[in-house]
């Protein structure tokens, strides 16, 4: 599943904006604005390391900002989704007070290229989390509260916050 998002300026022919998978992909399509330091930079939850392996702010061009997140658990990029499928299990983000300036907080998995010779004996895609602001103007620091979830299971908030520093 690719999350498309349509931008369009005056006078010029609409470009279809696709939030990026990577901070290589993101600097390709010229949407790469910076890296964002998160504290804690790993942290334990359910008996799993959880580690931040790349976040990174990008513009839809001349419309929002994009706050990306993508974490590696227990060491790797595939395992929150193989959690996801056999424990029911997903990890959402959300605001900690009110944000004016956040739009929405969502995740989509996709699956690298690479995987797709494994997808007989079953593949596991990666998780791309992002927080979607409402304009291009964005807060001084950003705090989300993890929180564990399934499609069976009630969502439970956790003790765990991420501190983002976007300016």
């Amino acid at each position: 599943m690719i999350l498309t998002i349509q931008s369009s300026t005056v006078g010029a022919k609409a470009r279809e904006y696709y939030i990026s998978t990577s901070i290589k992909q993101s600097k390709k399509e010229d949407y790469f604005r910076k890296s964002v330091k998160v504290d804690p930079a790993s942290f334990n939850y359910g008996g799993h390391t959880i580690a931040i392996s790349a976040c990174w702010l990008e513009e839809e061009p001349n419309e929002k900002m994009y706050l990306i997140l993508k974490f590696k658990v227990d060491g790797r990029v595939t395992k929150e989704h193989e959690i996801a499928h056999y424990k029911d299990m997903h990890y959402r983000f959300n605001t900690t007070e009110d944000e004016p300036e956040v739009k929405r907080i969502c995740y989509f998995r996709f699956l690298p290229l690479s995987s797709i010779p494994r997808l007989i004996i079953g593949a596991f895609g990666q998780h791309v989390h992002f927080v979607q602001f409402k304009s291009l103007a964005l807060p001084k620091n950003l705090r989300l509260r993890l929180s564990i979830g399934g499609v069976e299971k009630k969502e439970k908030m956790t003790d765990t916050f991420l501190e983002f520093q976007l300016k």
